[in-house]
């Protein structure tokens, strides 16, 4: 992928892959020698289709064909609107991965589209979890469109054009549903599954159909 040899880093991280952001971070950091391991959250299931399809833009770039992920449905609140679910998905997926095993994880954000508070709260949750934070996106600019052009993601690039107007959401809303926020990720921690596959024709249907 024009980045270092796979897996020479010799560190374990993990990665969820929830949307656009979460995916090529996952792809640069196997640009920058990771090999994660793969979690895919989801909240319904067209939710989980999409996500499935994302990973697998990620197993394509990678060596290795034969995978163990992990799923977990997130439990979103009725009623909410898109500035809160996107809150409520970051925030889940963040403490679930503090919740794996392994030192490092992947965490997808850029003060370029989410506040800045947000993502420093997000970092020091991660540190209380006892786990290493890898942001491939913290200095992101524009090149992020390109990253998704060149990965065959173009018709995703809309997400993040929205992502500066949903991400309209306080600091109030984050401290105000934090006990929400941690009962969601425990229940979906404790929902996990662990799926083995490999990558090919019907890699789609082997994990959907697992759930």
């Amino acid at each position: 992928m024009g980045g270092i040899t796979y897996n020479s880093q010799k560190e374990d991280i993990t990665c969820s892959i929830h949307n656009i952001t979460s995916t090529i971070s996952c792809l640069k950091s196997l640009k920058c020698g990771f090999a994660p391991n793969y979690l895919i959250p989801y909240t319904n299931h067209c939710d989980l289709t999409e996500n499935v399809k994302l990973f697998g833009f990620v197993a394509n770039k990678s060596p290795h064909k034969r995978y163990k992920i992990r799923v977990g449905p997130i439990d979103l609140p009725s009623g909410i609107n898109e500035n809160l679910e996107l809150m409520f998905k970051e925030s889940v997926c963040a403490e679930v991965l503090t919740l794996l095993p392994g030192k490092g994880i992947i965490i997808p954000l850029s003060a370029s589209f989410y506040p800045l508070w947000f993502v420093k709260a997000t970092i020091k949750r991660v540190f209380a979890g006892g786990k290493i934070p890898w942001m491939p996106l913290a200095v992101s600019t524009n090149s992020i469109y390109y990253d998704a052009e060149e990965l065959g993601l173009e018709d995703k690039i809309s997400f993040i054009d929205k992502l500066v107007i949903k991400t309209s959401f306080d600091k109030r809303d984050y401290e105000r549903f934090q006990d929400k926020i941690d009962t969601m990720s425990r229940v979906t921690f404790k929902g996990i599954k662990i799926i083995s596959l490999e990558i090919g024709p019907n890699y789609l249907h082997d994990i959907v159909d697992s759930i």
